[in-house]
């Protein structure tokens, strides 16, 4: 068993909150899906690759500042990173915070130009990371793709779905191009780590891969 799904729940106490799982209790995880309240049951998993995020709501008797300090030191190691629902002062904390980040998936997308446009300013602050992929939910990324590439020199790839399609937009290119649809595209990783491949198979032929 390499990868967990935990239900999103909330103990009765600070006590059993504290409990932490560590690799010495667990299957060797890749993956674990939970919120990030949750993530306080988890520490020293040092095999994990991804975390998707279900929930940034915390509980009365955590605070907000500690769940996040505590998931970026236990999960440091982590490079795909997915948000189901999160809100802006969550993002940028991990991304100030994971820094070995390299692909992320932002399932909850923006619901107008004026969010898009605030989520773009958050992802072209994160220099600090070397994000090679970005995925986003429902909605077209691409007015503001170019702005991203721009601010964020490792960033090659960027994917988006937009109503029945998914298109994929590669540094240097000015058109997106289609991508086979998945089933379940939101929560297969295949398809960003694939499409980074297939940049980085092209981008050595013209030797412009950064």
């Amino acid at each position: 068993m390499e990868d967990i799904a935990i239900p999103e729940f909330y103990p009765k106490d600070a006590e059993t909150q504290a409990i932490k799982l560590s690799s010495k209790e667990l299957p060797n995880l890749r993956s674990l899906t939970l919120s990030v309240e949750n993530s306080l049951l988890f520490d020293n998993l040092p095999l994990l690759d991804s975390l998707v995020f279900t929930s940034d709501r915390i509980s009365s008797f955590v605070e907000p500042e500690f769940a996040l300090r505590h998931l970026s030191e236990a999960f440091a190691s982590i490079h795909i990173l997915a948000l189901h629902s999160a809100g802006t002062d969550t993002l940028t904390s991990l991304l100030s915070s994971l820094l070995n980040l390299q692909y992320i998936s932002i399932l909850d997308a923006p619901s107008s130009p004026s969010q898009a446009h605030d989520l773009g300013v958050i992802l072209s602050k994160a220099t600090n990371i070397k994000l090679k992929c970005i995925q986003f939910g429902d909605y077209d990324i691409a007015p503001f793709a170019q702005t991203l590439f721009g601010s964020m020199k490792h960033l090659v790839v960027i994917v988006w779905k937009s109503g029945e399609s998914v298109w994929r937009l590669d540094r240097g290119s000015k058109a997106a191009i289609p991508t086979p649809v998945q089933d379940t595209y939101k929560n297969q990783w295949e398809p960003m780590l694939q499409a980074v491949e297939d940049y980085g198979e092209f981008a050595r032929t013209v030797n412009v891969f950064v």
